[in-house]
């Protein structure tokens, strides 16, 4: 079942997903460490949200967290789609926006995607949805938090993580989730020079990984049509 369900996020993605007219790989944009969107506050994500406040670290990033009542929010977030389950704000406050990038001047500032998938171990079920894709339609380096950063997953795919490329300023393994906190506290204090050099040093592998998903769609087209036939 989590694998069907991840194929049709890979569809669905390549399906409905709207990019704007915009330069993603601007470096010169990029002014804030990183972003962790949540709408639903699973038990994975209210731990790292509470490691994030203990580190006095939310206002170095882009950080929502939905509930009733939302832990945090953005005032001119953008709507969820008609296709998306509970879109509206109805539920957790957040739209359920599955199908965009969101704010688009938002996502060009940050460097580094914080992924919080829907279960906690991807692995096991290889499990992927819209919310790792959006990091790589929309050129971002990215970490999962998830037991072994969802690392097998992620190559299963042939896509390539990212969970050694920082090393120049922190030597923690990434794929170590109960990490991600100390090296987001490292990646804050770093200038927005190192944002910007950091984000054109890794520009080959956002396109590799981007190139990478329209083959992984590709592939998984032509696997339900032999399913079919």
């Amino acid at each position: 079942f989590p694998v069907t369900i991840s194929l049709y996020f890979a569809h669905f993605i390549d399906k409905f997903f709207k990019l704007d007219n915009c330069d993603l790989l601007d470096a010169g944009k990029i002014d804030t460490a990183y972003m962790c969107l949540n709408r639903k506050p699973h038990w994975h994500r209210i731990n790292l949200y509470q490691g994030l406040e203990n580190a006095n670290i939310l206002d170095c990033g882009f950080v929502t967290m939905g509930g009733n009542p939302p832990l945090r929010i953005f005032d001119n977030d953008v709507a969820g789609q008609d296709h998306a389950p509970n879109a509206r704000l109805d539920q957790y406050s957040i739209g359920n926006d599955i199908a965009s990038l969101g704010n688009i001047n938002r996502w060009q500032k940050h460097l580094v995607n914080i992924v919080t998938e829907t279960v906690w171990d991807i692995e096991p079920s290889n499990f992927l949805s819209e919310k790792t894709f959006k990091p790589i339609l929309g050129l971002r380096p990215f970490l999962i938090y998830a037991p072994n950063g969802g690392v097998e997953c992620l190559q299963r795919r042939g896509f390539e993580p990212y969970v050694n490329d920082f090393r120049d300023i922190v030597d923690i393994d990434l794929r170590e989730p109960y990490n991600l906190v100390n090296f987001l506290s490292v990646l804050c204090q770093q200038p927005q020079s190192y944002y910007q050099m950091k984000f054109d040093q890794l520009q080959d592998k956002l396109r590799h990984n981007l190139e990478q998903f329209k083959q992984h769609v590709s592939k998984q087209k032509r696997i339900l049509q032999h399913t079919v036939v």
